[in-house]
């Protein structure tokens, strides 16, 4: 016959054993239910940021690029996976890397929210164009930079347009001559 505090002494310890099981399950639950969501506004963002007309990216305090949108990765007739982690020098020329280098800087450096136009040449020299860029630093809680988040608009086509019109109005058309 077993004495009947053995059988408390075992239902206790049963339940000290259950009870953080459980609460582990439910943690774990709670866990993948948060990472599903979380992955879904992710995704969501993706799509919205995809869709934008605009070349949006991330770059990291070393000037590589963390995020990259569709934009982005079409300008560099790459996809996203080589995109990420590369720095400007492999999809511009020096002048254009110094400039955009530079600009980043201040972002990263001083936390400078910069506005204006950038003028890129591929590296490949067989591509130019202008774009009107803002770009702003991303901070942690503690106001600390962690990277800065840039958005370009391609202006190519319209500084051309300028261009022509201020050429029009102020040299004849049939010889070139001032007006």
């Amino acid at each position: 016959d077993i004495p009947r505090g053995f059988w408390w002494a075992l239902a206790t310890r049963t339940t000290l054993l259950l009870v953080p099981l459980g609460g582990a399950i439910l943690l774990r639950r709670q866990v993948a239910r948060q990472t599903h969501d979380l992955s879904a506004s992710e995704l969501r963002l993706n799509t919205i940021l995809d869709s934008v007309e605009a070349y949006i990216y991330i770059k990291d305090p070393q000037l590589r690029y963390q995020y990259a949108n569709r934009k982005v990765c079409e300008l560099f007739g790459q996809p996203r996976e080589q995109v990420l982690g590369q720095t400007d020098s492999s999809f511009f020329d020096e002048a254009t890397v110094s400039n955009l280098r530079n600009n980043d800087l201040r972002v990263l450096q001083h936390g400078e929210r910069v506005q204006l136009e950038e003028v890129n040449l591929s590296s490949d020299g067989q591509c130019e164009n202008a774009y009107l860029s803002v770009k702003l630093p991303l901070r942690r809680p503690d106001g600390s930079i962690y990277a800065l988040c840039g958005i370009s608009t391609d202006i190519t086509e319209h500084k051309r347009n300028l261009e022509q019109i201020h050429q029009l109005a102020f040299f004849d058309s049939l010889t070139g001559l001032p007006n």
